[in-house]
């Protein structure tokens, strides 16, 4: 910290600060951090990004995803084309807590790519990825993704069927 104030434009410093922040878990500094850093350098540190990323998840595992709330937004918000693959393999394989962040942040996003991609979870074998994939689909409000909806009513998990027809009430069909 001292060295960062005598230096405050020094990259090293802030992103070497970053990364033990990340280490010690102070996450939400280490974001600002990150964020400091795109903004004096202008690049994005996806190797960074993605430390602080698997921090925020490993938080919301341990929490049991209590802290979802928190995390998906903030990824949502990051709008770093580094952070996009990695929240797409995120959603694909991964332990439930990590999928359903990822699910969350890619339905935020809103982009065709990502809706596309969210339509295609609606097969998935683990319902709590399907259940996911609908809300966040009917809350995207795009008549194309929610079309897909429909078909979830008749799923074999109450959960998903519930959040089909949540997602389809979000979406203005009642």
């Amino acid at each position: 910290e001292r060295r960062l104030n005598l230096a405050p434009h020094n990259s090293a410093i802030r992103l070497l600060k970053a990364k033990l922040l990340v280490d010690t878990r102070a996450v939400d500094e280490a974001l600002r951090e990150y964020q400091e850093l795109c903004r004096t350098e202008g690049d994005p540190y996806s190797e960074l990004l993605g430390r602080i990323l698997n921090a925020y998840l490993r938080e919301e595992i341990e929490a049991g995803g209590a802290d979802r709330v928190r995390a998906a937004p903030l990824v949502a918000s990051l709008a770093d084309p580094a952070l996009l693959p990695l929240l797409y393999e995120l959603a694909s394989k991964g332990d439930p807590a990590a999928r359903t962040v990822a699910i969350d942040a890619l339905g935020r996003l809103a982009s065709p790519s990502a809706l596309a991609f969210l339509t295609g979870l609606l097969r998935d074998p683990d319902p709590s990825v399907r259940a996911q994939a609908a809300r966040r689909l009917g809350r995207s409000g795009v008549e194309r993704a929610t079309a897909h909806l429909g078909t979830l009513l008749e799923d074999e998990r109450e959960t998903v069927r519930m959040a089909a027809a949540e997602g389809l009430a979000r979406a203005g069909d009642h």
